[in-house]
Order: structure tokens, then sequence, then C-alpha cells
């Protein structure tokens, strides 16, 4: 995922006033939302993948639901313009599967008993962690 929010620290711009009602989520299904939501986390996976032109990673997190079932939340460029780049977009996404197998290395930790989707998803909307700004050339690490 991203390295850091985009917060406005040099002032108003149009990500905390114009568009303050833009909602950077997005489900895969858009139809299963609900059903993603309610589903009941097992494992959480933390996934580096191959390393980019330039330097870093990129990391996405598997929320594994059962042995073959998981939600992947990978934040990406998205279509809006930012202060210096692109606001980014969470892609909340329903996979056939526990945990990709194309990854660099992958950290595991079991999850609390009983949590859902849609309780990660509320703790990283109210941290505001969900809101990133992407560079023009679509790196989330300052370029």
């Amino acid at each position: 995922m991203g390295c850091g929010p985009s917060k406005s620290e040099a002032g108003p711009s149009h990500t905390n006033f114009e568009m303050h009602n833009l909602n950077p989520l997005s489900y895969t299904p858009e139809t299963a939302e609900n059903e993603i939501r309610s589903s009941v986390v097992a494992t959480v996976h933390f996934v580096a993948h191959t390393v980019v032109e330039g330097g870093g990673n990129h990391w996405d997190i598997f929320l594994q639901t059962a042995p073959r079932k998981s939600i992947r939340l990978e934040i990406v460029p998205g279509a809006y313009p930012g202060r210096v780049g692109f606001l980014g977009r969470l892609d909340i996404i329903r996979h056939p599967y526990g945990i990709t197998r194309h990854s660099n290395k992958t950290v595991s930790i079991p999850a609390q008993p009983g949590h859902t989707v849609g309780q990660f998803l509320d703790a990283i909307v109210r941290a505001d962690n969900h809101r990133y700004e992407f560079t023009q050339s679509g790196r989330g690490c300052g370029g």
C-alpha cells in the first residue's frame, strides 16, 4: 500500500474541500460490498511484490476469510488529480484463493477472532489511511 496519507499541510487543496465527498474505496465486484464487509477474517497477510523500477516494493494486504477465499486491499493511483499527482483509490477485491503465490515476502498474523473485513476497513478509514496521493509517475513513496 502507499507510504503515507494525502494530508493538507500546505493549506487547503481540492483534497480537503472540493472533493470531500470523494469515496476512494472501490469494491470488486461492486454487487458484493455487503458480503465482503461481513466476511470474518481468519488471517491477515502483508504481501510484498516484485521490486518496482527505481527501487521499493508494492505491498498488498490479503484478509483471508476461508482456506480458499480472501479479500485483497490494494491502494493504486486513481483517476482524480491530487496536488502533485493522483489521489489513491483503495481497491477491495474478492478472490477465490487464500493468498497470492506471487510475492517476494509475506508476513502473516492471525486476526482477532470474529473481526470482519468491514471492521478492518472502518479502522483504516477512521485513521484516514485510505487517502494517499501518488506522484505523476504512479509512485506512492515520494517519487
